[in-house]
């Protein structure tokens, strides 16, 4: 939203042809399909290491170690999608 213009400092918003609006579509797929796929597994992971933590109260470390580890998938996708986006010439 910052690169056309909507939350940025211009007034009017950059007009997009529809090979702009796919480019952003495509940069944008990395994050919508790493994080639709991240998301069950992490709900997954945070309910096992509840489960962990209140089977063995001492092993907690594991599974808050194990959710950082899917989030950073998760994380990695979005900077992914970042980096594609602010390589796009829109409005050049």
């Amino acid at each position: 939203l910052l690169q056309i213009g909507i939350f940025g400092s211009a007034y009017d918003p950059l007009a997009l042809n529809a090979a702009e609006g796919l480019r952003v579509a495509c940069a944008c797929l990395p994050v919508a399909i790493g994080c639709f796929s991240a998301g069950p597994a992490m709900g997954r992971v945070a309910a096992n290491a509840i489960s962990l933590m209140a089977s063995r109260p001492k092993e907690w470390g594991k599974g808050i170690l194990l959710c950082v580890t899917v989030e950073f998938y998760a994380i990695l996708f979005l900077l992914a999608s970042f980096l594609m986006l602010l390589n796009l010439n829109l409005g050049a």
